[in-house]
């Protein structure tokens, strides 16, 4: 019977890391169209990284 060949996995997640990335290295324009893409999309975090985005354009 092919059941017996299933198995379960159970993971634990016991820390994250994440590193975030604005385009720092994009030209002006690039920038520009990634604030608005944020803008547009309106998800939870968004509003944050386009004002970085925009913040780092000046910079």
């Amino acid at each position: 019977m092919l059941l017996s060949g299933i198995r379960g996995l159970r993971l634990e997640v016991t820390g994250v890391r994440a590193k975030f990335k604005y385009a720092g290295k994009r030209s002006e324009a690039v920038r520009d169209r990634i604030a608005a893409g944020l803008a547009d999309r309106d998800g939870a975090r968004d509003a944050e990284a386009r004002a970085h985005v925009l913040h780092r354009r000046t910079a």
